[in-house]
């Protein structure tokens, strides 16, 4: 099973609908596994109560980031080092937490949205995908 990182731009564009809706219906089907840290789920939860979410909501998105029964929602928690400002994004050191878990998770990509980590481009072997990238990547024309 394929495993990705997804930036807080994504998760909050996922709400919406679209590709990015697309790229988090792979996960709650239990297509891919999200790499996720206990540092970028407190980011997306900050980005949720800045929209207005409701605690109840905050709380339902993290059930179902901790569920992981039969292979559906699954969640590969990881403690990555942090990188810091030694990272590959001195000049923004909050972007280096998704490539920190990413790579301590062993993820296939990095599924952004954020214009660095686009621009960036992948990093080593770590690909940085946006979510129309990763689609046509999970259609089986890249992967």
């Amino acid at each position: 099973m394929r495993k990705v990182v997804v930036d807080t731009h994504v998760l909050l564009a996922s709400l919406l609908g679209g590709e990015a809706r697309l790229v988090m219906k792979y996960w709650w089907e239990g297509k891919v596994s999200l790499c996720l840290s206990e540092e970028i789920a407190a980011e997306y939860l900050a980005a949720l109560a800045r929209l207005g979410d409701t605690k109840e909501g905050a709380r339902e998105l993290m059930e179902a980031f901790g569920r992981s029964a039969a292979g559906r929602h699954k969640v590969l928690w990881v403690k990555p080092e942090a990188e810091g400002s030694e990272g590959p994004f001195p000049k923004r050191p909050a972007l280096n937490k998704f490539v920190a878990c990413a790579r301590a998770g062993e993820a296939d990509a990095i599924v952004a949205l954020d214009p660095d980590l686009v621009e960036r481009g992948d990093i080593g072997p770590l690909q940085v995908l946006t979510p129309g990238e990763f689609l046509e990547a999970m259609s089986g024309r890249k992967w």
